[in-house]
């Protein structure tokens, strides 16, 4: 049976629908490159000669050199990755620093390998890590390594980075960024100042299943144990496949990264159709692509139920904290109360999304708020 999806997607945090050049790319690849690339024979040559052209096209895109640039299964290894190596080299006595909005990947493996020794810098109200938290906490005390997103995937607010980065340098700490949500969404060029990064391609339109990890000279991660593969830092035998759609994406997304004008024009129409809905973090810089919403009634999968009856897939937020108990992290860390996060609704747009979408998007929005107001009406006529 094929999946049925909506006619207009709007959760491309989560994942993205695969795009035209990745999928034709694919389809070729499990005909023509699906031998082992580390077979010695024709067809094994041929597949190492495309690895290769496609970590060095990977690499030139955020700033590396190919050797230093491992291809992974998505972010959550090779963040998992980094903090099993810094646990081994330095031990489990020594702080880190991670923003207290990272993703679960960053936050969970902290925690699993450095316990107490893991220091959360905090966020403004509107989703921003300090930098003079940093400042104070590096001045402490040396940490062993410092982790920060580059752009947060529940609501898209741009954190300062390249400033925790410079700092991190001045005190000869290392510092590792997950690029996951600012790749193909922002400029990639500045990508290349950070010590170890971190990303997953299929947020972009590739097919899941592949990240990179970006090694420095001074740190090498290894991630697992094996054979010689991916210079050593990944054994196993490489999805081929994969990787080239995955980096036919990407090249794809970066040639086309989208500015904000179709985003705001959505906000600014939903506020008109919705009166008191809120935008998280839109004192800050966001990526162009996402809405946070705090709605001002009703909770947030009433909304995506009768969102997706129109026509439109959004989500609550982060799709890795879907089934936990209790609301988001990064929104406690924000200031959110738990009530106010039962009322969040994340809109996170992409390749396959134009002007009209967002359009018909928020007058959607307008048709659920008035479907939902007479349902509430009706339920209150009954109870009576």
């Amino acid at each position: 049976m094929s999946e049925v999806s909506p006619a207009r997607y709007f959760d491309h945090n989560a994942t993205s629908p695969l795009r035209g050049g990745g999928r034709r790319a694919l389809e070729h690849a499990l005909d023509e490159a699906w031998s082992n690339p580390s077979s010695p024979h024709a067809g094994g040559t041929r597949c190492r000669a495309l690895l290769e052209d496609a970590r060095q096209r990977m690499a030139s895109i955020i700033g590396s050199s190919p050797e230093r640039l491992a291809f992974t299964s998505g972010a959550t290894e090779g963040n998992n990755a980094v903090f099993t190596y810094f646990r081994e080299k330095l031990g489990s006595k020594v702080r880190v620093l991670v923003s207290r909005v990272e993703h679960p990947s960053v936050l969970e493996a902290a925690k699993a390998r450095f316990g107490e020794g893991v220091i959360e810098l905090p966020v403004d109200s509107n989703g921003m890590f300090s930098l003079d938290a940093l400042g104070d906490a590096l001045s402490e005390a040396k940490p062993g390594l410092v982790s920060v997103m580059a752009a947060n995937n529940e609501t898209g607010v741009l954190q300062p980075w390249r400033e925790a980065q410079a700092l991190c340098r001045e005190v000869r700490v290392p510092f590792h960024c997950d690029a996951t949500q600012w790749l193909g969404r922002m400029p990639s060029e500045a990508l290349e100042s950070c010590d170890i990064l971190t990303g997953s391609l299929h947020k972009l339109g590739g097919p899941k299943g592949v990240g990179f990890l970006r090694t420095s000279a001074e740190e090498s991660v290894r991630m697992l144990f094996g054979g010689g593969q991916e210079g050593g830092l990944r054994p196993g035998t490489e999805n081929v496949p994969s990787i080239l759609a995955a980096v036919i994406a990407v090249e794809e997304a970066n040639s086309e990264v989208p500015d904000s004008t179709d985003r705001d024009c959505f906000e600014a129409r939903l506020r008109e159709l919705v009166p008191g809905a809120q935008v998280l973090g839109e004192k800050n810089e966001r990526l162009p692509n996402v809405s946070s919403l705090v709605l001002p009634d009703f909770e947030n999968l009433r909304w995506v139920n009768r969102l997706d009856r129109q026509g439109f897939a959004v989500s609550t937020g982060s799709s890795c904290a879907t089934g936990k108990a209790g609301s988001s992290h990064v929104l406690a860390a924000m200031g959110q109360t738990p009530e106010q996060a039962r009322r969040v609704v994340r809109v996170s747009g992409g390749w396959s999304n134009g002007p009209d979408d967002w359009a018909a998007l928020a007058d959607a929005f307008g048709v659920v708020f008035e479907e939902l107001k007479v349902d509430e009406g009706d339920s209150q006529v009954i109870s009576l």
